[in-house]
């Protein structure tokens, strides 16, 4: 992992006559190169004042670099934890990770504390103009998108809006001209148009998150700003939903089921939402809120109207010239007849800012192998299990012996149900014949049955690997069976799927790394773990050339179906 740099003011101080462009290439160049000892893997260490004393026109980057090390390692013993309380005096603040300081900046403003303003003007662009809840709000979401991880943590400070019941400022902070850069940010194609009759949404968030969602449906136009917030309030709580295709047609499930009972977008609004907001995402950002878009089914002299306004989930046209009556019911007690009460989402997960000792650390390095198993494809053909990967690492620690109080299970989404039963057939990767795929030529391929469920069919590689199940007629993407398999013990469809994946796994292991399921998940080592962030930390001496060799340890960064961002870091000793 790349660390970034920032000097927010260099003073430098010459001679008459002595131009500063060398010492100020001088200082960028040695700051980048320097160490920053004593803090965990991925921190983010704001410094109030550094002084660097004399410098030499001919001063060498790397000996300026050392100089800056060691200033470095006397302030990282009295850098504080950022905490509002602790860093008023403090030279210098680290945060856990890069998707802590927008949120941690929002929680700020939204408590009105005073404290940490020079962090603030140090790490957040635009907070030392941002006094007011739009700017500041603007001023977060804005750092959120330059982080690692832009949709997630986006999520994490709406989420801080949401709790403090201040969502009323992203509403007034972001309008029609701003929807098309909140998209982008999260990495979502432009959406089609709503279905008639979505199904529930897979959980009920917060009722502040359904309160600001009902708002602003109730407040035209709402249009596609509607449809991302009810996305958002859903991945503020199940990360993993940002690895399907299409997480937005969730939110559109949150938006169908907060309407009011017995009102369902029309056939023609659908039809207006999909011509009118495509457009939208061929304009520029910051092009003017007034713009117009064409209504696709207008005549030449019909009326231009907002690409907002053709929304499915806006209210009825004849709601709109009539002021709304006050509502006689609390805020928090909005009506969502189509979700599911008990179903709403646990808060979010611990969190370890220093590093927790394991002997799994190994888990981690089969994100990579499960990415070259193809889930992503799965997750997009198949969208009905987002928390699938988590379901398969879990299913990985029990399988290796990890007991129930390893912190890496709190790194996993695993709660998620989506409905049963659940027919997969897996990629034709696995089976395939080797080299090309993972079925040993020999290995004959039997259709089996299961205890409990006559009409399950399950395709089976030496009859004991399932690599696809159904019911009723076979899927044409599924290879035909040689033969009638055994009879298998009765489980879920979702054990099935998840023993599929384990299967494979070892298989790729075995044919790739020279390994086995457990010999590269059972490795010591320790994580640290934020809401967003998951860092494995091992030994230097303990890397394996067998993982480096399979590029198993290579970072990969935020990996959307597992909703984290993950590292990994080899130190001398496993210290840092």
């Amino acid at each position: 992992m790349t660390a970034t740099r920032r000097i927010r003011r260099l003073e430098l101080r010459a001679p008459p006559g002595v131009g500063l462009a060398g010492p100020e290439a001088l200082v960028t160049d040695a700051l980048r190169t320097a160490s920053v000892p004593g803090l965990p893997p991925g921190a983010v260490l704001v410094i109030r004042r550094l002084d660097l004393g004399r410098l030499s026109r001919h001063l060498p980057p790397a000996t300026l670099a050392l100089r800056i090390e060691a200033h470095l390692r006397r302030l990282s013993t009295r850098a504080v934890r950022f905490a509002p309380e602790r860093v008023a005096d403090a030279p210098a603040v680290w945060f856990a990770d890069p998707s802590e300081p927008p949120v941690a900046y929002m929680r700020a403003r939204v408590t009105s504390a005073a404290a940490g303003e020079w962090v603030w003007s140090k790490i957040i662009p635009g907070a030392s103009d941002a006094r007011d809840p739009v700017a500041a709000t603007r001023a977060a979401i804005r750092a959120a998108m330059e982080t690692d991880s832009p949709a997630l943590t986006i999520a994490r400070v709406l989420d801080v809006l949401a709790v403090g019941h201040r969502l009323d400022w992203f509403v007034t902070a972001f309008d029609r001209a701003d929807a098309a850069a909140l998209w982008r940010a999260c990495g979502w194609s432009a959406p089609g148009a709503p279905v008639a009759r979505p199904s529930p949404p897979p959980f009920e968030p917060s009722a502040a998150w359904r309160s600001a969602v009902t708002a602003l449906m109730r407040t035209p136009p709402a249009g596609i700003r509607v449809r991302w917030l009810a996305t958002m309030a859903l991945v503020a709580r199940r990360p993993a939903l940002l690895g399907l295709s299409e997480p937005w047609r969730l939110g559109d499930a949150l938006c169908a089921a907060l309407l009011p009972a017995g009102r369902a977008p029309s056939h023609r609004a659908r039809r207006e939402a999909e011509g009118a907001v495509l457009p939208l995402f061929a304009t520029e950002a910051s092009q003017p809120a007034a713009s117009v878009v064409p209504h696709p089914h207008a005549g030449a002299d019909g009326p231009p109207e907002t690409a907002e306004a053709l929304s499915a989930f806006d209210p009825p046209r004849a709601a709109r010239s009539r002021p709304r009556e006050p509502s006689t019911r609390a805020a928090d007690d909005v009506a969502s007849p189509s979700c599911p009460g008990p179903r709403e989402a646990p808060p979010e997960p611990q969190r370890f800012d220093q590093p927790v000792a394991t002997a799994f650390g190994g888990l981690l390095f089969l994100v990579p192998v499960l990415r070259r198993l193809g889930i992503e494809a799965v997750l997009e053909r198949d969208p009905r299990r987002p928390d699938l990967a988590g379901h398969v690492l879990q299913a990985a620690l029990v399988a290796a012996g990890a007991t129930p109080d390893d912190p890496l299970y709190d790194a996993l989404d695993r709660s998620l149900d989506l409905g049963a039963p659940l027919p997969f057939s897996a990629p034709a990767i696995w089976w395939k014949p080797a080299p090309h795929g993972l079925r040993d030529i020999a290995s004959p391929l039997t259709v089996a049955r299961r205890r409990g469920d006559p009409n399950a069919r399950v395709l089976c590689v030496d009859a004991e690997w399932p690599i696809a199940l159904w019911r009723g007629e076979r899927p044409a993407d599924v290879p035909p069976g040689e033969g009638p398999g055994p009879m298998l013990s009765a489980e879920t469809d979702l054990a099935a799927w998840v023993a599929a994946w384990l299967g494979a796994a070892d298989r790729w292991l075995e044919r790739h790394a020279d390994l086995d399921l457990e010999s590269c998940i059972r490795r010591p080592g320790a994580v640290t773990l934020s809401p967003t962030h998951v860092t494995a930390i091992f030994d230097l001496a303990d890397a394996d050339i067998r993982v480096r060799r399979a590029a198993l340890d290579i970072d990969p960064g935020f990996v959307p179906w597992l909703g984290r961002v993950i590292h990994y870091h080899y130190l001398h000793g496993g210290r840092y």
